[in-house]
């Protein structure tokens, strides 16, 4: 709401440094711009494209947002029709208490349900698997993008990507054949290792006990090429100022 320009040398002969960079200085520039539309002054937001009024709050918006919307049209008809409209009328489904035509509302099928041992171990497991591999994952991958972004050599790093990438772009038949040769209960590598150190062979695919971890040992390794490049990305993104306060300030983690 500020209808004054920000004065930048005011700010610099007040201060032994100026408080914000050049870019950001425009930016606020940019952003305390005001325009004036029916008497009354209107700021421009220029993240959504909306013109909101200073006084009564009123919004002038949709005029350049709608060229958005068609974009996501498409999209927004594919989710609703394969996914969205499936899923809505499973759960209507679920409800009903004949086999015959018509239908019957009611909770026969799922008091039917959690009376199934099956049922509540297959929860169980689900529980467990939503719970131990994406936090898993998360926490291997941001040792390995850490270790990556402290790689100094951008040969050596490019090289190290390309390798902890290579599953997200590997077919998944191919690599459910060879997971299922590496848990292998008779010539399988990991039980390999494992006999070398005194550890007798594990049965990782058939025995209800050690499934759930192989399980979970394949879709941690899966996972971490994706996460590993976003988090990568994301700290080669952070301003090496930052690192260079912290040293200032004697930062130690």
């Amino acid at each position: 709401r500020h209808k004054t320009p920000i004065d930048k040398q005011a700010v610099i002969k007040n201060t032994h440094e100026p408080i914000i960079s050049e870019e950001d200085f425009k930016l606020v520039q940019e952003l305390m711009k005001v325009r004036t539309h029916k008497n009354h002054h209107q700021a421009l937001h220029l993240f959504t494209n909306t013109i909101y009024c200073s006084d009564c709050g009123k919004g002038m918006h949709f005029k350049k947002n709608r060229k958005g919307y068609l974009y996501l049209l498409p999209a927004i008809l594919i989710l609703g029709i394969f996914v969205f409209y499936p899923i809505i009328n499973t759960i209507i489904f679920s409800f009903d208490e004949t086999k015959a035509k018509g239908f019957v509302f009611g909770f026969g099928s799922y008091k039917y349900l959690f009376q199934d041992k099956r049922f509540i171990q297959s929860l169980f497991n689900t529980v467990i698997y939503a719970a131990i591999v994406p936090a898993l994952s998360v926490i291997i991958s941001l040792l390995i993008a850490n270790a990556l972004a402290n790689i100094k050599n951008e040969k050596v790093r490019g090289m190290f990507q390309s390798i902890y990438f290579l599953p997200y772009v590997t077919s998944l038949v191919a690599i459910g054949i060879v997971w299922s040769w590496l848990f292998n209960s008779e010539y399988g590598i990991i039980n390999f290792i494992l006999g070398k150190v005194g550890i007798s062979p594990i049965n990782w695919l058939n025995d209800p006990k050690y499934a759930m971890i192989a399980l979970i040992i394949f879709a941690v390794w899966k996972s971490l090429a994706f996460n590993t490049l976003i988090l990568t990305t994301g700290i080669a993104s952070i301003n090496p100022q930052y690192y260079q306060a912290a040293k200032i300030d004697q930062a130690t983690s």
